[in-house]
Formats: C-alpha cells, structure tokens, sequence
C-alpha cells in the first residue's frame, strides 16, 4: 500500500527539474549585468567627485593674492596624485571668466574677477570599463569657479 501511494505521488508531481537551472541562469546573467553597471557608473562618479575636488583645492589656491598658475598646478597634483592618479591622465587648465580667456601665463586673473579651474580627463585614461556602458571617448570637465580675492 504504500508503496503504491509513493508511485501515485511521484506520477502527479510535475517533472521541473530544467526549468530551476534556466531560471538561475537567467537570473544570474541580470545580476551581473545589474553588478558590472554599479561598479562602473560609481567609478565615474568617483572619479568625478575626485576632480572636482582637485578642482576646488586649486581654485581655493587661485584666488589667493600673490598666488601664480604653478601655485593651481601643484595644488590640484597634490589631490590627484594622493588618489593615485598621474599626471598624464588629466589636464589642468585655468581661466578667466570674467574676461573669458584662458591664462596661458603664470599670472593669474586680477582681484574682483572670476576664476576657473578646470580639471579635464578622458574616461579611456582614467575610468574602469567592466560592460563598456560609460563610452571610453567621454571627457570628465570638472568646473569650479571662485573670485579672487584684492
């Protein structure tokens, strides 16, 4: 008799043995794509967060009295290197906005105009590509832009 009950169950029982390895597999293939996403847009949104604070750090150097364009370099080497970054990897331009023109010089904006630093780099040199969802031509241009000081 029970035997015969054991044989009725197993008849009823819907046979599902492929069907869990299909649903893993599926499940598995959106976990990670949905990882490699998180890892690599929070790479660029670190690596933005970085520039422009090195870009801050630099802009705080340039509105200084006395200070040159050495002065901005160096400060934003400071805050790029210190994360690990070279300084092949990014570019450090200074302008003047109220006058709208790049310094090219080491003599910086005059007081009571505005200053800007920008720290510029290519997604290819300095970003991680997991699923290549960021495009490795993407330029990251961080901005600050502060007054200098008289």
């Amino acid at each position: 008799m029970n035997q015969l009950l054991q044989r009725i169950r197993s008849r009823t029982r819907p046979r599902s043995r492929g069907g869990i390895l299909i649903e893993a597999a599926i499940v598995l293939m959106v976990f990670m794509l949905l990882t490699g996403a998180m890892i690599e847009f929070g790479w660029l949104i670190y690596v933005m967060h970085t520039c422009t604070g090195a870009a801050r750090t630099g802009a705080r150097t340039a509105i200084v009295a006395g200070s040159v364009k050495a002065d901005v370099d160096t400060a934003v080497n400071n805050v790029m290197t210190g994360v690990g970054y070279t300084t092949s990897q990014y570019t450090v331009e200074v302008y003047d906005k109220t006058t709208d023109t790049k310094v090219t010089t080491q003599t910086l904006p005059v007081p009571g105009h505005d200053v800007a630093v920008h720290v510029k780099a290519m997604w290819s040199n300095i970003g991680v590509s997991f699923l290549n969802l960021v495009s490795p031509s993407r330029q990251i241009d961080c901005v600050v832009v502060m007054r200098k000081e008289g």
